[in-house]
């Protein structure tokens, strides 16, 4: 109809609209999160009534949202990696101290977040095993923007220098650069997808 239509998070506890929403995700139970950036909370799309209705305002400065193959739903927010309790919202928290910009779980259950100061970093989700690939192991930068998994099992990371491919198993790093033919090497955060083709688009 090439129309807009407007959706509300609309903070009953503290009744305002909150306008700053950051981040965007639909689970796979097609439930529908915006995260806001300003002392609001979670909010999630009921689509019964096609409102966005307050999940939980403690869960405040959340700026990315991600999924395990288990359903576990995480959220970054400035300085914590945080695992959602839908049912009694007791949240688990990992203190992080960078800004959480990307939530991507490999093939070998490893959930990976990047940073933005602190490389790429992961956790074992069945050991709780930790590890990090950072400018120290040959990444091109600190700030890991977006992190998208290839159908082979790469992890390809974007920076603000540079585009990396990251081979977990075998941790191995290839870096890209303008010179070979990146229009440039500065991307930015939440600026990244994945087609059905297989392509990546990045912002």
């Amino acid at each position: 109809t090439h129309t807009f239509k407007h959706y509300a998070c609309f903070n009953t506890i503290y009744d305002y609209e909150d306008r700053n929403v950051w981040s965007l995700y639909e689970d796979h139970a097609k439930n529908i999160w915006a995260g806001t950036c300003t002392g609001g909370g979670l909010y999630r799309l009921n689509r019964n009534t096609d409102r966005f209705e307050l999940f939980d305002v403690a869960l405040t400065g959340v700026i990315t949202l991600g999924e395990d193959k288990q359903g576990n739903l995480w959220a970054g927010t400035f300085s914590e990696l945080i695992k959602i309790d839908k049912i009694h919202r007791k949240h688990e928290l990992h203190h992080i101290n960078y800004p959480v910009r990307s939530i991507c779980e490999d093939d070998f259950h490893t959930l990976w977040i990047g940073t933005e100061g602190g490389g790429m970093q992961g956790m074992n989700l069945h050991t709780g095993e930790r590890m990090s690939f950072t400018e120290e192991h040959g990444l091109s930068n600190n700030a890991v923007l977006n992190i998208l998994k290839d159908k082979t099992g790469f992890l390809w990371l974007t920076t603000y220098n540079g585009l990396c491919r990251v081979d977990v198993p075998n941790k191995r790093i290839k870096n890209f650069y303008e010179s070979d033919g990146l229009p440039s090497n500065q991307f930015n955060y939440n600026a990244a997808a994945s087609l059905a083709s297989g392509e990546f688009v990045l912002g």
